[in-house]
Formats: C-alpha cells, structure tokens, sequence
C-alpha cells in the first residue's frame, strides 16, 4: 500500500470523498470537489517518502521554537517542496508529506493551534506560544497525509535536498 498516485492510471475516474481522479487527454488530474484542479506529475507531496518502503528509513525528530509541539517522524527525506499558494508563501516552509502512520506527536494536541481556510481540508498545526507552523494534516489524493515543515526538523541540512517548486498559487 503506498500513495493513490500511481504510473499506471486508472480507466475511470475513481471518486474519493474529496477528490477524483480523472483521465484526461493530458495524463491525470486530481480535481477537488470544489473544481481546482492539480495536475498529477505537479502534485507537490509525491515523494518516496509517502510509500510504504522500510529500506534506509531514519528517524527524524523536529519542533516548533520553544519546544512546546514535539514530533518525530520515520521516513527517507528524498526532497523538499516549496509551494507558493498564499499561506505556504507567508509561513515560508520547505515541505515533506507522508503517510500518518510515520508520524508521532510528542505533545498533547490540546498545546496546539489549528487553522484552516477555503475547503477546510487541511488543518495547519502551529504553535500558539511560539508561532511557529510545524505541520499540516488532511486528505491529499484520497489519503489521509500529514506535511511537516521540513525546517522544523532537527539536525538536518536543508540546503542538501532537491527542492520541487509547486504552483499552488494557480489552483
């Protein structure tokens, strides 16, 4: 079991609560029930690491500022994204996606903030002490993931991974 993006697509459109994904003349697309769109080969959290594979896995364990919302999470951080949509622009982030299986929070849920928007698919995970965005949670592709702001994490050098650039800003 690994995400729903797949090379091989499918011959109908499969409907998921939130999402379909269609056939179309140009490869598939991932439309939301609210109309956007997302190209398949543009959508920005299709990594490595949201498969299902336990080779060369390591631990990685990050946090807002002050310490106050602590997670750690199992993965192979191949690449980051960098979206440009409205909130990812502001906050800054580089992004990694994976499946919730490979995530922990160390910290209560209650020592957390949400905020969402639009749709209100996706919860933002901040802190409400330091401010700090540590992580989104919601269904992408028909799966539940969970997208942590990769400068977050502790001891690891950003500056060493491929960054994907995402126009989110256009859906």
């Amino acid at each position: 079991m690994g995400c729903s993006l797949r090379s091989n697509p499918p011959k109908k459109s499969q409907t998921t609560s939130n999402i379909s994904i269609k056939r179309a003349a140009f490869g598939l697309r991932l439309v939301l029930t609210l109309g956007v769109v997302i190209p398949t080969a543009n959508f920005p959290f299709a990594t490595q690491s949201c498969h299902n594979r336990r080779t060369q896995q390591m631990k990685y364990k990050g946090s807002c500022h002050c310490g106050q919302v602590a997670f750690e999470i199992e993965g192979e951080l191949t690449q980051v994204t960098e979206c440009n949509c409205s909130i990812c622009s502001r906050k800054g982030a580089l992004l990694w996606g994976f499946q919730p299986d490979r995530f922990r929070l160390l910290t209560s849920p209650e020592q957390m903030a949400t905020y969402t928007f639009d749709a209100q698919i996706i919860k933002h995970r901040f802190c409400p002490k330091c401010g700090i965005h540590t992580f989104a949670e919601g269904i992408l592709s028909g799966n539940s993931m969970v997208v942590v702001n990769a400068r977050c994490l502790e001891g690891v050098k950003l500056s060493s991974f491929p960054v994907r650039h995402f126009d989110g800003r256009s859906l």
